[in-house]
């Protein structure tokens, strides 16, 4: 999870008095052989602080409890149409290819 906001409030010297917007999300690693990495992401929402903090940076006891209540801004759905995301990652090659040197 991360603290996010975009509020230019916090571009200020605490103390601020209310708190960002939360980013929430998880993901799990695969490693399929020697060579590469798979990464999923079943999870990725945004939690607005106005549902989750009450002014003066406290919980909102009748708030949302992020990654148990439903987001409000499910990003899988706005990145992946609500599918999981799943990044793949290869090891460099450790051997130059002559086809991506620049020739004059």
């Amino acid at each position: 999870m991360r603290l996010y906001t975009a509020d230019p409030d916090f571009l200020n010297m605490p103390p601020i008095g209310k708190m960002p917007d939360i980013r929430a999300g998880w993901s799990s690693m695969e490693m399929l052989d020697c060579n590469t990495i798979k990464n999923t992401l079943p999870f990725f929402g945004l939690y607005l602080a106005r549902n989750i903090w009450e002014p003066g940076v406290l919980w909102n006891l009748n708030g949302k409890i992020p990654m148990k209540d439903a987001p409000d801004v499910d990003l899988l759905d706005a990145l992946n149409a609500g599918k999981p995301i799943v990044e793949t990652y290869h090891r460099l090659s450790t051997e130059m290819n002559p086809a991506l040197m620049h020739r004059n």
